[in-house]
């Protein structure tokens, strides 16, 4: 697994050995490793594989590390590996789900089988445990070098610390590379790809800065390969060479490149350098890199590797207090802040503050928090606002009313006009409606004018005894009816004829366009008669109008008097 990356899962097994790797499950793969170049070792290793007996079922790789070596070694291998599966098979038929079958070899064990080789003279090991099966290994798989392994038995000073390892191992971990010329590399892993910059540094030496550029660039060739395996670093790497003016020097940098890393086990494909200097190449990725398995991403800067100057984050504290003073719901805020943004707004950030605390109305308090990151802050409300509160019940209320089920009824279950009396100038407000209740003095709009006298007559509002009040809203509402009857019915005088003869004129054009045979529709309710008295309305004398009341309407009824016209004769 590797980040949000699941890990692979293949029944494609292959099984690693010194000189070649066995594939139980791929009959039709095998052959010679596309590292070979040579055309005459690939030739010969080619013939050997042909000679040797494979299983049914199984193929053969013959690695890197197999060139040099003969037929028996190259079998004595091959054999391991079949041995080895066969014990696999055997544990796999043995054992019941979930179980560990088979697992990669230590370090010890890998180091043997990958990095051992003939330039190799001694293998020193620390440990007893270690020793042992470090010679049990090696005596497995190449029997005549047991006696280069030793046993290493000084306590006073560890092996590491010995032969210098600790401190090259402490400076994988470092972003920046120091060359022997004086030149340096800046690499940097990001989520997209391994970015590598070479930089001559104090590498002057040479008469020529087209020297300089080549010898730097040579030396950080050589270095590149030797960090990648080191840091294990796969996927696309992407190398910034010191730009060259000669071509035939690219061709030489890139040779040294091919030839370093010749001897990575990982497939790696390597391009050109561009014409702005850049070298792309992919490496695959063999095992999690240094970075991601011994390294955790920094709490303060949260893997950006930069944080916020002081200056620059005490702004960004005063605007989240003038946000917070926007709000208004604050009589006392605390700022928690690291040390040094502390120290930086209460001696150069002061003014500042007390302009908010008068333009918001509250205080502000700064108080230094050691486990806060320096690029965060927290605000805490201490000492809420006087009318807060009240806002927050006000606008309860108006989701209680305006989520009401039915807007009919009251809480009691009571249909409006059965409420009456105190409670229902206590409840007084219009159900159904956004926002609640008016908030001027309890005043409704309409028919509701006298609701608001008579609450506050009730709550002592106005100094006249209840009978004055009663008196004279009587006599009021006595003559405001009165005057208002007369206007009334003249408006149903005016009203009136032009309603009917829009109905007339709605008749006619029926008749106009009904067909020959009508069936009568009578209406099964009565149509209601205004409240006002009727009155005769003037008519036109061609249709006079049958005043006597009568049960039913007939409807698209003949005209008597027929017009003149082209029509007639259709139905004639």
């Amino acid at each position: 697994e590797r980040g949000n990356k699941g890990a692979a899962v293949t029944t494609y097994l292959s099984l690693p050995g010194r000189y070649c790797v066995l594939m139980p499950n791929s009959p039709r793969a095998g052959g010679v490793s596309r590292k070979i170049a040579n055309y005459q070792d690939r030739a010969r290793m080619k013939e050997i594989l042909e000679e040797l007996k494979i299983p049914d079922g199984m193929s053969v790789i013959v690695r890197t590390a197999g060139v040099a070596r003969s037929k028996v070694e190259i079998k004595r291998d091959l054999d391991y590996l079949v041995r080895l599966w066969d014990t696999i098979r055997e544990d796999t038929l043995k054992s019941s789900a979930p179980a560990l079958i088979y697992e990669e070899a230590d370090l010890i064990k890998r180091a043997i089988r990958d990095l051992y080789g003939r330039d190799v003279e001694e293998i020193h090991v620390a440990g007893e445990e270690g020793f042992n099966a470090a010679r049990q290994f090696m005596k497995m798989l190449i029997p005549s070098h047991i006696k280069k392994i030793f046993h290493y038995e000084e306590s006073r000073v560890p092996l590491f610390h010995k032969y210098h390892v600790e401190s090259q191992i402490n400076d994988i971990g470092e972003p920046r590379v120091t060359l022997k010329s004086g030149g340096y590399m800046i690499i940097n892993p990001t989520e997209a790809l391994v970015s590598v910059d070479v930089n001559s540094g104090k590498a002057t030496k040479e008469r020529h800065i087209e020297e300089t550029a080549l010898k730097t660039n040579l030396e950080a060739a050589t270095e590149v390969a030797r960090q990648l395996r080191l840091r294990d670093l796969g996927g696309l790497i992407v190398i910034d060479f010191i730009d060259m003016e000669d071509r035939r020097n690219n061709a030489k940098v890139e040779r040294k490149l091919k030839e370093a890393l010749s001897t990575d086990r990982a497939r790696i494909q390597v391009g050109r350098i561009s014409s702005f200097g850049l070298l792309e190449l992919s490496r695959q990725r063999m095992n999690p890199s240094l970075t991601e398995a011994q390294y955790n991403v920094c709490p303060h800067c949260k893997g950006a590797g930069v944080i916020r100057t002081c200056d620059a984050m005490s702004i960004v504290v005063l605007r989240a207090i003038e946000e917070e003073g926007m709000r208004g719901r604050a009589a006392q805020i605390i700022v928690h802040v690291s040390n040094d943004v502390a120290l930086y707004i209460l001696n150069n950030k002061k003014s500042k503050l007390a302009d908010i605390e008068k333009r918001y109305n509250f205080t502000i308090l700064t108080r230094v928090d050691e486990t806060i990151a320096p690029s965060s802050y927290r605000i805490e409300v201490a000492k809420p606002a006087a009318g807060y509160q009240e806002r927050d019940e006000d606008k309860e209320d108006a989701d209680v009313v305006e989520g009401d089920e039915d807007d009919n009824n009251d809480i009691d279950g009571n249909a409006p006009h059965e409420r009456s009396g105190d409670s229902f100038e206590r409840k007084g407000r219009r159900r159904g409606r956004r926002g609640g209740r008016r908030r001027r003095g309890g005043r409704r709009d309409g028919n509701d004018r006298n609701f608001g006298n008579d609450r506050e007559t009730q709550e002592g509002g106005r100094e006249s005894g209840p009978e004055e009040n009663f008196n004279r809203e009587g006599a009021n509402g006595d003559s405001r009816d009165q005057e208002e009857r007369p206007r009334r019915h003249e408006r149903n005088r005016e009203e009136r004829p032009s309603r009917e003869r829009g109905r007339e004129h709605a008749k006619e054009h029926t008749r106009e366009h009904a067909p020959a045979r009508k069936q009568e529709v009578s209406e099964d309710t009565p149509r209601s008669e205004p409240a006002a008295p009727p009155v005769q309305p003037r008519r036109a004398e061609s249709a006079p109008r049958n005043t006597a009341p009568k049960e039913h309407e007939v409807v698209n009824e003949p005209p008597k008097k027929k017009k003149s016209g082209w029509w007639n004769r259709l139905t004639e």
